[in-house]
């Protein structure tokens, strides 16, 4: 299990030194998650915490007082550059620039954001071309334990024209807290020339990495003040979106100062520290704690939904887009899939007995199923459309071209497919074929006239067969989202979850999975469009 590696090998600077008493790590996590949690509104109470900390050990108060001021500064007033350093900074390798990595994808290529973050590096490798550059981030590619953020990167400044020489690979971390740990001790043990850092990152990142690498320098420092490191300038990268909060700042914080298991905590949002207002605690977690501690996630699919996720006889193994974003779920747990099948007509039935703890396969959020499980946010945009024969797209134009009775309209059983045809085609032959897969095959070959299913499918059938047409694809029946469903009880599995499909949103990922599995298939509106 990835988390009990992680606490077992993540290393702490409270290991490099004299260790911390129990009552001066409390008040350093009691500062900290008072900040995290209230910002500048907590200015009292961590005043208080500085003066109390200082009386029982006034070295490291006054080195958690200078990080508290760098910490309101980073946040508060911030100065983030846009792509380029300023000018000024040392023309020699005194000035050593940070590129913080980004998690790969399972396959061990790098995403775009990656991509862009060196993008940044290499142009500001060129304004000063005399600087180090480091690279840093572990293993985080689900599909390949040998690939490393920090190599990849490495490999792509290279291929890019930098000179190896000028490169540092930091290869073991797998948070920004251990960034700030293993580059630290790699620079001053064999790059002491190394004065000034400029980190080089998305812009909603710059603050957390100037926070901890300064954090970094401050507590090895023999008092505060005598850094021998200090982060003087940034470069960002403008990502479309992105936060970090400062309780994960917090958290990072006292990944710093020793105390990994709370740190992760606060990560994983299960923190409850001394008498702030009431969080969540280990035994509020019982869903997230079960998959950890196993770990394996029971991941519930049909297995019928191309090309949502599917199941291939031939290989014994599922592919889409929603199983490799189970996989991308997966990875972020540190777990292992259990796949568990089910079906379109037991798919509730199946949820609210426990038999797996999410399903994703293609479910559109609905107020019903809200009712009965629970749903994760959307994370695509579906809606009902008509899949039928090429020769036919003109004939079936409207909702009311195919409500007749020489129309054979063909559904699988127990989804909103049927649900839809019933409701909406009461004229209309309905036939129930038990196979999804085979329903656009049975379309194209004359079997049926029309299959109503999602916009995703219909697009990818038409790019599998010739034969087949989406005519309304850009005008769909119905507007919604697919989610992921849980039982009931799971809410700390359904609040992980929202927050992973954001970052997934965040990162592009999302984007990605689309492109490869449906928009590749599907031509733009301007494309079917007559030439004038």
């Amino acid at each position: 299990m990835m988390i009990s590696i992680i606490l077992m090998i993540t290393p702490s600077l409270a290991e490099e030194g004299t260790e911390k008493s129990q009552p001066v790590q409390d008040l350093i996590e009691e500062l900290a998650v008072y900040y995290g949690t209230y910002g500048s509104e907590a200015e009292e109470k961590t005043a208080e915490l500085l003066e109390e900390l200082c009386t029982v050990d006034p070295v490291s108060g006054a080195k958690w007082e200078s990080i508290m001021r760098l910490w309101k500064t980073v946040n508060e007033s911030p100065e983030i550059n846009e792509d380029t350093l300023p000018d000024g900074l040392p023309e020699t390798d005194e000035l050593c620039m940070i590129v913080l990595g980004f998690q790969l994808n399972p396959d061990s290529s790098m995403k775009d954001e990656l991509v862009e973050r060196l993008t940044v590096a290499k142009a500001n490798a060129e304004k000063y071309p005399n600087s180090l550059i480091v690279c840093t981030g572990g293993g985080t590619a689900s599909g390949n334990r040998d690939a490393t953020e920090a190599g990849e990167m490495a490999k792509w400044l290279i291929e890019n024209g930098v000179d190896p020489q000028r490169i540092i690979v930091e290869d073991r971390s797998l948070t920004t807290a251990q960034n700030a740990i293993y580059t630290y001790r790699i620079l001053t043990e064999h790059y002491p020339q190394v004065k000034q850092l400029a980190i080089i990152s998305s812009d909603y990142h710059i603050a957390t990495g100037t926070l901890l690498f300064g954090a970094v320098a401050t507590l090895q420092a023999e008092e505060a003040g005598k850094e021998t490191m200090t982060v003087v300038s940034n470069a960002a990268w403008h990502a479309p979106s992105g936060t970090l909060s400062t309780m994960f700042q917090a958290g990072a914080l006292i990944e710093l100062s020793g105390d990994i298991e709370t740190a992760f905590d606060i990560y994983y949002e299960t923190y409850d520290i001394h008498d702030l207002p009431a969080l969540k605690t280990v035994s509020d977690t019982p869903t997230l704690n079960r998959i950890l501690e196993t770990g394996v996630i029971r991941v519930g699919t049909a297995g019928d939904y191309k090309p949502m996720s599917f199941f291939e006889p031939e290989t014994g193994s599922y592919w889409g887009f929603d199983t490799e974003l189970a996989e991308d779920l997966a990875s972020s747990l540190g777990v292992e899939i259990e796949y568990v099948p089910t079906s379109w007509p037991t798919l509730m039935e199946d949820t609210q007995a426990g038999r797996f703890d999410l399903a994703i396969c293609g479910i559109t959020v609905t107020e019903a199923r809200k009712e009965q499980a629970l749903m994760s946010d959307g994370y695509l945009q579906n809606g009902k459309t008509v899949l039928c024969r090429a020769e036919d797209a003109d004939r079936y134009t409207s909702l009311e071209a195919v409500n007749r009775p020489e129309v054979r309209v063909m559904e699988n059983p127990g989804g909103l497919n049927e649900k839809f045809a019933r409701e909406n085609l009461p004229d209309a032959t309905l036939i129930i074929h038990d196979i999804n897969q085979e329903i656009p095959g049975l379309v194209a070959s004359g079997e049926a006239d029309v299959m109503i299913t999602e916009v995703m499918e219909a697009g990818y059938y038409v790019g599998q067969d010739s034969r087949l047409a989406a005519p309304l694809i850009y005008e769909p029946f119905t507007e919604g989202q697919l989610g992921m469903l849980m039982p009931k009880g799971s809410e700390d599995l359904l609040e992980y979850v929202n927050q992973f499909l954001a970052d997934e949103k965040k990162n592009g990922r999302l984007d990605e999975l689309a492109e490869e599995y449906i928009y590749r298939y599907i031509t733009t509106e301007e494309e079917q469009r007559p030439a004038a």
